[in-house]
């Protein structure tokens, strides 16, 4: 059996963190881009394809966020 070394997560991918739209600004919501939530992180579901949640295209523009692609491994704290 092989020996494990312990190394930080930046060393073997990217972290990002990121913000969610002002839940009050009623023109970031309802929209048709995906927006995970932690509820969605699931041990009973390896892939997300649809939301519960949807932003619109100004939220991304407006809060400055950066859609991420098909792929993505997301963990949430």
């Amino acid at each position: 059996m092989g020996k494990w070394e312990m190394v930080r997560l930046e060393e073997v991918c990217e972290v990002v963190s990121g913000t969610t739209p002002k839940s009050n600004v009623e023109k970031y919501w309802n929209g048709t881009q995906n927006w995970v939530t932690p509820a969605e992180l699931r041990e009973d579901r390896v892939e997300i394809t649809e939301t519960d949640r949807k932003i619109t295209d100004l939220a991304i523009k407006e809060s400055r966020l950066k859609p991420f692609p098909a792929g993505t491994v997301l963990l949430s704290s």
